[in-house]
């Protein structure tokens, strides 16, 4: 059906262009011919309009009215227009115009939703404009004519602005995204002949142009209403005309088109003013109304440009100084007044405090809830806080994704800000219901008040209370900590550490150590794990001290790189030299940030060929904290890095609570009991209760397990008599530098002539 009526469409759209190049040269007899087809074919598409594309029945009788109109204006004669005027044919053609007016606010409505203030005032400019030519052009010089009336003489100049008012709206319904649809053309070129039409009988009537271009506007008018046929019988009609408003709105055109039309309409009547002179009183009277009119609108439309101005440049402000999502003053706006504050209370006994909230663990909450609800979330939270500071006259601020700050500038100590922060904390603890889910919320705060003795700025007072906010999130979850000097000094020396690491390596400071691992039956050296020791000057840095910030700045991937294939290398060669026997394996720590990297397997395949190591020759060491941090991520990881023949331990056994579900779901082959166990194995009680059953249960699963921190012989015997069959720790050996590694392998071998493993052995035997 669609390709019929779409064919049917196009050949009323080469009617409505044979009617105007046809219907001029016709006499009487053929306009009527033309006149009785252009009735048929509106009827008929007026049908399939309806029935078959669905559209309001508002267009339709537009274009019923448009061709009632041919019939009446048949009937009266009015197709061989003349200089005769009358108010029939004149109000028959105002109703015609005003019926397809609305449905073209209609159409333009359902294509871009409401017109703008400006829009409507931009409109009636046009239309008045219009309205005042008319007048000058048209109306007032019929209602000269003695045999004219003024009632008359209106009807028949009023079609002028309506006209002009149809090429506009059809204008911005052309610019509302349906420029590639057909029917928008045929209405486009409907429009424009009905406006030439128009204009051209007008000017007949007043007689500045001969009657014979009568002709003309019959083909104008019969082509115009076959257009419009062509327009609503064609398919995709309904693209047009159906209430859709876009989701995203377009403009009605250009600003730039849209003023220069809005100036042409203006300036018009007012040089037609200017150059011509009134006729009568009644001329006069009208010529001084559309002036001061005119006038009038011209300043409406400045009033209303600078306050919309005014409006936007008070949206940009906002937008400047208040967060998007939750309406609260942003970080700049925080920091206004905070200024504000410190100016008014630095001679007072006032002591303003700052709390600087991070939300705990709100990553989960986005990576569960996703970014809508997580958004509900921290608006929830935000009318917490605002609810909480209300009590205690503060102000709320959201200084970044899950960061919020509190403004306190009556407080007068530290332990009232406290009280006040205790406050907070409890109104966050509530659960938060966001739709059918339940969130718990908790956040770590920092503390931080101005000081008594000397000024400070708002720089230096938000860095002061992040710091704070910053050591609360490191003592764990849902907790608050005061500022005081000694973390900004601590701060200044893991600034200076994080500023050191990058390049160490490149400066030869990076170094590393080997602490054997024992076979706890012989004494035999059975591996070696490598620890990263950093010398700094003239001082040896432990790695609890520079690791961990290693890991949060990154730094850690290009440490643990270069540790992976330092490690191998000094394996090969001491295995290549004799030094250790070609069994020895090397067992490498690996932190979080190197299991997230997704180029971890390579580079420890790189390794592995760069030192020719044997892969089943390399222990990569996790602890469970990294795996449950991505559980996914690590299990992909492993399983690809356990694929190329590299054996995985976990680290520090025992010590968590999901060790038990780590050795089911991810490919481990060896524990280490932490030395927090080993340290009491030796005596009766709970620890060697506890190794025992872990040793049982390593066996029983076909596990490889080690023992560390193994420091005095008793501790020793115990493990070997439960079965731990390897060991490491300071009795064994300390960690001892690359230069050092033969004479401690030499000494270790001394070591097996030693009573408790030669003991051991003779039991055995």
């Amino acid at each position: 059906m669609e390709r019929v009526t779409g064919g049917i469409a196009w050949a009323f759209a080469s009617c409505a262009l044979l009617a105007l190049m046809l219907v001029p040269l016709a006499g009487d007899r053929g306009i009527q011919v033309a006149t009785s087809m252009v009735i048929l074919t509106s009827i008929a598409a007026c049908f399939v309009a309806v029935k078959f594309h669905r559209i309001n029945v508002l267009y339709a009788l537009a274009l019923v009215t448009a061709a009632a109109y041919l019939v009446l204006s048949a009937l009266f004669d009015e197709l061989d227009i003349t200089t005769d005027v009358r108010w029939q044919p004149g109000l028959s053609n105002m109703l015609t115009n005003i019926a397809i007016t609305l449905a073209l606010i209609t159409a333009v409505r359902a294509r871009r939703g409401p017109f703008t203030t400006r829009e409507m005032l931009d409109g009636a400019s046009v239309a008045f404009g219009a309205i005042a030519v008319s007048w000058l052009l048209v109306a007032n010089p019929l209602q000269e004519r003695s045999d004219v009336a003024l009632l008359p003489a209106l009807l028949n100049a009023g079609v002028i602005p309506f006209s002009v008012i149809l090429f506009g709206l059809t204008a911005a319904l052309f610019a509302s995204g349906v420029q590639e649809k057909p029917p928008m053309w045929f209405v486009a070129a409907g429009i424009l002949l009905n406006l030439m039409a128009e204009i051209t009988r007008s000017l007949i009537k007043t007689g500045a142009i001969d009657p014979i271009a009568s002709h003309l506007v019959n083909g104008c008018i019969i082509s115009a209403i076959m257009f419009a046929s062509a327009a609503i019988m064609h398919p995709t009609v309904v693209d047009l005309v159906t209430l859709r408003p876009q989701l995203f709105r377009k403009p009605a055109g250009r600003v730039s088109v849209r003023v220069i039309l809005v100036v042409i309409t203006l300036l018009t009547p007012i040089t037609l003013i200017a150059a011509t002179s009134a006729t009568s009183m009644l001329d006069t009277v009208i010529r001084v109304a559309i002036a001061l009119i005119l006038i009038g609108m011209t300043a409406g439309r400045m009033l209303h440009e600078a306050a919309s101005s005014q409006r936007a440049n008070q949206e940009i402000l906002d937008r400047l100084h208040r967060d998007e999502l939750t309406g609260l003053p942003n970080r700049s706006q925080l920091i206004i007044e905070i200024n504000e504050v410190l100016e008014a209370t630095w001679r007072s006994d006032r002591r303003p405090t700052l709390m600087q909230l991070n939300l705990d663990r709100f990553k989960n909450i986005n990576d569960t809830l996703g970014h809508a609800l997580a958004n509900q979330v921290l608006i929830k939270v935000a009318e917490r806080l605002c609810s909480a500071a209300d009590t205690f006259g503060a102000t709320v601020a959201r200084t970044g994704g899950d960061d919020f700050t509190l403004l306190d500038p009556h407080a007068t100590s530290s332990s009232q800000a406290l009280v006040h922060a205790e406050a907070v904390q409890r109104a966050l603890n509530e659960p938060i219901h966001v739709y059918e889910h339940t969130v718990f919320v908790t956040a770590s705060i920092g503390l931080a008040t101005t000081p008594k003795t000397r000024t400070i700025d708002a720089d230096e007072f938000l860095r002061r209370a992040d710091i704070a906010a910053n050591r609360a999130k490191s003592s764990g979850q849902d907790c608050i900590a005061v500022f005081d000097d000694s973390m900004q000094a601590n701060l200044a020396t893991r600034m200076d550490v994080e500023h050191a690491l990058h390049g160490a390596i490149d400066r030869h400071e990076m170094t590393l150590y080997y602490q054997p691992i024992v076979e706890t039956s012989s004494g035999e050296t059975n591996g070696l794990e490598a620890l990263i020791r950093w010398k700094r000057g003239d001082r040896i840095v432990p790695p609890a001290e520079f690791v961990p910030i290693a890991e949060e700045s990154g730094v850690i991937t290009t440490l643990g790189t270069w540790v992976m294939l330092e490690a191998l290398t000094d394996l090969g060669r001491w295995i290549s030299d004799g030094t250790v026997p070609p069994t020895t394996t090397m067992s490498v720590n690996v932190s979080p940030r190197q299991l997230a990297d997704p180029d971890f397997p390579d580079i420890v395949a790189e390794a592995l060929n760069r030192s020719g190591i044997s892969p089943s020759l390399l222990w990569i060491e996790v602890t469970e904290s990294m795996m449950l941090a991505e559980p996914d991520l690590a299990r992909r990881t492993l399983r690809r890095v356990r694929a190329m023949g590299v054996r995985l331990a976990l680290d520090d056994f025992g010590t968590g609570y999901s060790s038990l579900s780590i050795l089911q779901s991810f490919p481990i082959q060896r524990i280490k009991i932490d030395r927090a166990f080993v340290r009491g194995v030796a005596e009766p009680g709970h620890d060697q209760s506890l190794v025992r059953t872990i040793v049982a249960m390593g066996d029983s699963m076909g596990l490889d397990v080690v023992a560390e921190g193994v420091e005095e012989i008793e501790q020793l015997q115990a493990l070997r008599d439960m079965g731990c069959a390897k060991a490491q720790g300071f009795l064994i050996s300390h960690p001892v530098p690359t230069e050092a590694m033969r004479s401690t392998i030499r000494a270790l071998a001394d070591l097996q002539s030693l009573s408790m493993f030669d003991s051991y052995a003779e039991q055995t035997i």
